[in-house]
């Protein structure tokens, strides 16, 4: 999946979703991290818990998600222990499908 506001700032990364993994890339396949995530789609909006893992070591995320069709919307904050409540703020981003 290519994460908009990165495609508008002429960036490329792609984020590949995978067994409980993903992956941040850029268009040559370069990975700058690797997380492990949790979903809890039973929850309104769904719920994601991800470790990220990058050179700067190792840190929890809280957040939320919404697919619709082929884009995924996950919205997280930076503070500890906080997940936020709905799709407005600085660390929303919208994704597009790249393969089936």
């Amino acid at each position: 999946m290519v994460d908009d506001r990165m495609a508008q700032a002429g960036l490329s990364l792609v984020w590949t979703f995978e067994n409980g993994r993903v992956i941040v890339s850029n268009d040559r396949s370069d990975i700058f991290s690797e997380s492990i995530y949790r979903i809890d789609p039973s929850q309104t909006p769904g719920h994601i818990t991800t470790l990220i893992r990058d050179s700067g070591g190792e840190e929890s995320r809280l957040g939320i998600f919404r697919i619709e069709d082929n884009t995924l919307l996950l919205a997280w904050t930076m503070e500890e222990g906080v997940r936020p409540t709905d799709f407005q703020g600085d660390f929303v981003s919208r994704f597009e499908r790249m393969y089936e």
